[in-house]
């Protein structure tokens, strides 16, 4: 019964997202500001948002979070702006993808437009921005387009309530594969640059420096997060991610950025990734290529990413599969693409007003609603 509506449930996906990426050229019409505007976050009538400090005490691994992916981006276009549409939102889990411009690590949306040379921000002024307003009551954002101040105007900004600042704050640094022969055919060869020992060294020194004080250290003062290290440990900490799949070993274990990374993205020591899609397919028992090498210990953390070419992302209810069945802690989602999954997935957290959520409700959820399904 429960393949039957997961086989559903998917189809319907499947529309929806090709009616998504339709809308998506409606972004083209947008400049950056009024972009990002466009995908304002959800608030109550007061703008006040529902999700609470989470008060739970069980190991981090535990728990399912509210995450987002490519934070920076609002479609076409990449802004602090849409980082603080996401953080609002009360979300904790923070992507950035970072790419090397002439030597500087930068955040850009090259996806979306060939036009880097004037779409993209810095790292240090993304993380700056994340650390100045993650940790704050309230996150102010400048709706004003125009940069010209109207104290008149009630719309030029929009305080938002941030009830759960307390919480843990997971951020994540991809580095993509660059494409050597696009970047060749437009002519960008001169901006975006190879990854080097030395590039990297220069991402540890700038996050290092911005998340100085705030990222989490445990007993023997090193960064190393264990999966049985409960939610209360982390309070009001940065948690930092590296994914250093598009990284060689030895090129990333001799940067000082595997001295800092809490959690290593892509090694079974820390986390794995995959297109939620395999998830879903697989068998809790038979998940391709991550089969565990010690039978006696347990993956530490699991990632769900959306699928790369098509943006698919899933139903609630297979974000609560990947949860429950899967031990999958983040299902990071696209906050630059305004949908009903969207929607749904905010809602999701809103309505339970936290954006950790005990995996062990999740899966008891699944199987009373399987029992009624079947009594029905």
């Amino acid at each position: 019964m429960i393949i039957i509506l997961v086989s559903i449930s998917y189809s319907i996906q499947l529309h929806t997202v090709k009616k998504n990426i339709q809308e998506s050229f409606l972004f083209s019409k947008f400049t950056k500001c009024s972009e990002a505007t466009n995908l304002a976050p959800p608030t109550s009538m007061d703008s006040k948002l529902m999700i609470q400090k989470t008060e739970g005490n069980l190991p981090i691994s535990q728990y399912h979070v509210f995450s987002s992916w490519n934070t920076a981006c609002s479609g076409k276009f990449v802004s602090t702006q849409q980082i603080l549409n996401v953080l609002s939102t009360g979300c904790r889990f923070l992507d950035f993808p970072i790419t090397n411009i002439n030597g500087e690590p930068m955040i850009c949306s090259p996806q979306f437009t060939n036009d880097v040379s004037d779409n993209f921000i810095s790292l240090n002024t993304a993380i700056k921005t994340v650390v100045e307003n993650a940790f704050q009551n309230y996150i102010t954002i400048n709706y004003n387009c125009n940069n010209k101040t109207n104290t008149n105007n009630k719309f030029n900004s929009q305080k938002y309530t941030l009830k759960n600042s307390q919480d843990p704050l997971f951020i994540q640094l991809r580095f993509p594969k660059i494409d050597k022969e696009k970047i060749e055919n437009d002519g960008e060869k001169n901006i975006i640059s190879p990854i080097t020992n030395e590039y990297l060294n220069k991402v540890a020194e700038y996050v290092g420096y911005a998340i100085k004080g705030l990222q989490y250290q445990n007993a023997s003062l090193t960064y190393k997060l264990t999966p049985d290290t409960t939610l209360q440990k982390l309070v009001k900490s940065v948690i930092l991610l590296v994914d250093m799949t598009s990284i060689s070993n030895a090129m990333f274990e001799d940067s000082e950025l595997s001295n800092i990374a809490n959690i290593v993205v892509g090694e079974s020591s820390g986390m794995m990734m995959y297109p939620f899609q395999v998830l879903l397919k697989a068998t809790p028992k038979n998940i391709p290529s991550i089969q565990n090498p010690n039978p006696s210990s347990n993956f530490s953390f699991n990632m769900a990413i959306p699928d790369s070419k098509y943006n698919i992302e899933p139903s609630i209810e297979q974000v609560m599969e990947l949860a429950a069945y899967h031990n999958v802690q983040f299902v990071p989602f696209l906050f630059y693409r305004s949908s009903a999954l969207l929607s749904d997935y905010i809602r999701f957290f809103q309505k339970k007003q936290t954006a950790f959520l005990s995996i062990k409700s999740l899966t008891k959820y699944l199987l009373q609603d399987s029992e009624q399904a079947v009594m029905r």
